[in-house]
């Protein structure tokens, strides 16, 4: 027992630390990508908005692709090596700076990022048992890792991108990966699968299995790169899978033979719907609200011009920080007996990212005579969004494992990510009616349009929120298990989860 707590222990801490180098060549095109497309390779914003918006929808919408195979054609380690190993090439690539070269660079990270996510996600759930309530602990200290990542991608992406050195920054992020690679290796036997069906078939089996991965998974990188140079298509089909997963998960619903299983697959339904709402908002991030930054907002502070990418470091502090904090905290409450609501989070959420865009709205309306907006207001935007983020990102991963059956949850994880993706083409909907009319990157003229995207944005968030707090006790009688339920017909106390 105690070497199995002790290999627990070194799988979490491994995992918390892969998390951070992998997650870091994302970041970088997270937070630059459309200013890279725009300053260096002069493109037009529209295009830049919305290859950005595609490459973020697609990097979501394929681990619903990761979620498939991870654990049953590769390991979860196995398909994490080969998701590093395409991210490292496709950081290689994109450091040629070339438009040629971005088509190729983009599917590879794309392709490796998305199978990274789930894999890594998938190794933290099977540590834990479905009914251990500290696996929501270990998803918020994953999630911590993630942003750590991100922190530093934000800021190193901005000292380059002050001096325009994009094909160093881009080897940085080969590095990086590089950096993961070793990581892995040195605790590769501690990562094995426990639970998945891949490692319970017959070793005869395992090579063919990892033959078709292996094909699929390089059909993968193609259709990626056909999907980046036909953004309409790739929309449109991701729209369309998006739909089609809310179909199966009805599907499923209906299908558990258990009663106390089929309403809590409804619960993961009407969560997903509000989880799309929230991040279909944040997606806005990495191309409209970028460019925003970039040419609507004040930036200068003491005759030094901050870069854009600096301004989300603000989220990924107040997620490194407050990850470990709510873990906490949590902890502290559920040793004193309170119950902790899913679904109040996921209300809270989405108020609290309808506030933040409000905040920009409120921005635009106090800007100064030449259109441009005090840094103040992005700052209580992002500090907003990363509150709401804590309330709904990691907590997400973790219901997995607690309302979806074992043998779904790599292919519900995938679809949960997937709907992120989802989200990601709405928002680059909305990214387009901002910069389509305008001849101008000027704030005089952007302005107007900003200000109602964002409004629309905002209300629908609140809205949503509003019905989510309406809808909690029914939530919770459908997440709970019967007898508990029966125990606690008149709860009065719920804590954000």
């Amino acid at each position: 027992m105690k070497d199995q707590h002790t290999g627990k222990t070194v799988s979490q801490i491994s995992l918390f630390f892969i998390q951070i180098f992998a997650t870091f060549a994302f970041s970088v095109l997270f937070s630059t990508l459309a200013l890279f497309m725009t300053q260096h390779l002069k493109l037009h914003a529209t295009a830049a908005a919305v290859i950005t918006a595609n490459f973020v929808a697609m990097n979501y919408a394929f681990r619903l692709f990761g979620g498939s195979i991870s654990g049953k054609l590769f390991s979860h380690r196995g398909l994490l090596f080969y998701g590093i190993i395409l991210q490292l090439f496709g950081c290689y690539l994109l450091s040629f700076v070339t438009l040629h070269y971005l088509y190729w660079g983009l599917p590879l990270i794309i392709a490796g990022s998305a199978i990274n996510v789930v894999s890594i996600n998938c190794a933290v759930n099977q540590l834990f048992e479905p009914e251990d309530i500290t696996r929501e602990k270990a998803f918020l200290w994953n999630y911590s890792g993630m942003n750590i990542g991100y922190f530093l991608g934000f800021i190193i992406s901005g000292v380059f991108e002050i001096g325009g050195s994009y094909s160093h920054l881009f080897m940085l992020c080969a590095f990086f990966n590089v950096i993961t690679l070793l990581i892995l290796f040195t605790t590769w036997r501690t990562l094995r699968d426990r639970r998945s069906s891949f490692i319970k078939s017959p070793r005869g089996k395992r090579f063919l299995y990892r033959l078709v991965g292996f094909i699929l998974v390089l059909i993968s990188v193609f259709a990626i790169r056909f999907m980046i140079m036909n953004s309409n298509f790739s929309s449109f089909l991701i729209l369309l899978v998006g739909v089609a997963m809310f179909i199966v998960i009805c599907f499923f619903a209906f299908k558990q033979k258990e009663k106390q299983a089929s309403r809590k697959m409804w619960a993961f339904l009407i969560l997903a719907i509000a989880n799309i709402v929230f991040w279909t908002l944040y997606m806005m991030t990495p191309s409209s609200i970028m460019l925003f930054i970039q040419h609507n907002v004040d930036r200068h502070f003491l005759n030094f011009l901050i870069p854009p990418q600096w301004m989300q470091t603000i989220v990924s502090f107040m997620i490194i920080i407050g990850g470990p904090v709510l873990a906490t905290v949590f902890h502290k409450l559920r040793n004193k007996g309170y119950h902790i609501s899913v679904p109040l989070q996921f209300s809270s959420a989405l108020v609290l990212i309808g506030l933040g865009f409000m905040s920009l709205v409120a921005g635009i309306y106090f800007a100064d005579s030449k259109g441009f907006i005090n840094i103040n207001w992005i700052i209580l935007c992002y500090i907003l969004q990363s509150l709401g983020e804590l309330f709904i990102s990691p907590i997400g991963y973790s219901m997995i494992g607690q309302l979806i059956p074992q043998k779904l949850q790599s292919a519900m994880l995938g679809t949960w990510m997937m709907l992120t993706g989802f989200s990601a083409v709405i928002a680059g909907f909305f990214s387009k009616m901002i910069f389509h009319k305008a001849h101008s990157l000027s704030p005089l003229v952007t302005n107007p349009s900003f200000k109602d995207t964002f409004f629309t944005l905002s209300l629908s968030s609140l809205i949503t929120g509003v019905i989510m707090f309406l809808l909690i006790r029914f939530l919770n009688k459908l997440i709970r298990e019967e007898e508990d339920v029966k125990e606690e017909p008149m709860e009065t106390t719920t804590l954000p989860h």
